[in-house]
């Protein structure tokens, strides 16, 4: 591991610019350049969605990670999050450990601008277009919830860019979100298969998540393993009340991209979205948050 206030990060190429290409979708904003395949949109109504997610998932994992880094963290090394949306996990983890230097990066710069903790910077960049970093330039790479991003294709290059900017013996973590409910009520089913459905017509497979050791294992990370946490759907206390209301939020949030695919007025969208979120509760329904961790080996 390397000193963060030793070897500075070192940019290839960085823009700060507020991205001009979006494109309006039944009313919520959507990118129109960049990764056009992403289901969700990008507005501010999706950035409070994120961060409520962030809490949701920083409490079912009891912190923002799962990496054995902590007393590296504690030291001082390099750290970026790929795909940081809000920037709300680069901001917490910059003020949690000072000692370390944070890089937030996302395709649309929709990260924040100002109140910025001294260790911490956010920069767009595309993770299909190869990250703007020289190779082992981080510590810890840190990427979640792209499952609605990337096609397998996109998932092999970037699980390779992730490893090829983390530096020997560095870690690289996923943690992602997993659609198919257990115990799911009938209802879910139409609305399950309209999210497979929209995904799959954008060469999206879901089914990814079941195989997250062997993507970074192919990208030529060792001692990889894999878990993952449960997700209570508005039972099991508050932690199930904030989960299902996560889940109803991002119903809300891909309505746009899937509610054609089931012919639904979005009236009748809305109601079926609140009965499956009240019949969850009654079932009992949970959902897996699945997560893997990869060391990046020396060479020679």
């Amino acid at each position: 591991m390397s000193n963060a206030t030793d070897t500075p990060i070192q940019s290839v190429s960085a823009s700060t610019s507020f991205p001009e290409g979006f494109r309006i979708v039944h009313k919520r904003r959507f990118m129109a350049e960049g990764n056009t395949k992403y289901m969700l949109p990008s507005d501010d109504e999706e950035l409070n969605r994120l961060d409520y997610q962030h809490y949701v998932i920083r409490h079912l994992i009891y912190g923002n990670f799962k990496a054995p880094l902590d007393s590296e963290l504690e030291k001082g090394i390099r750290v970026i999050d790929v795909g940081c949306g809000s920037g709300i996990w680069v901001m917490e983890m910059a003020v949690d450990y000072p000692r370390s230097t944070f890089v937030g990066v996302d395709c649309a710069a929709v990260f924040p601008t100002k109140d910025i903790p001294p260790n911490c910077t956010f920069i767009r960049g595309n993770t299909l277009e190869g990250l703007p970093f020289k190779d082992e330039s981080f510590d810890f790479v840190f990427q979640r919830l792209m499952i609605l991003a990337f096609t397998p294709s996109d998932w092999r290059f970037a699980t390779r860019e992730l490893a090829r900017i983390t530096a020997p013996d560095g870690f690289v973590e996923l943690i992602e979100g997993d659609f198919f409910v257990q115990s799911a009520p009938a209802a879910y089913a139409p609305l399950y298969n309209a999210i497979v459905g929209t995904a799959a017509s954008r060469g999206i497979d879901l089914s990814v998540l079941h195989d997250l050791p062997s993507v970074l294992s192919d990208a030529g990370l060792v001692d990889v393993k894999a878990d993952y946490v449960s997700s209570p759907l508005g039972w099991h206390g508050r932690v199930g009340d904030i989960c299902n209301k996560s889940m109803k939020n991002l119903f809300v949030a891909l309505k746009p991209s899937i509610r054609p695919v089931i012919s639904k007025t979005d009236e009748e969208y809305d109601v079926m979205a609140e009965q499956i979120i009240d019949e969850m509760k009654e079932k009992k329904s949970w959902s897996k948050i699945p997560c893997a961790i990869g060391r990046k080996p020396r060479m020679g």
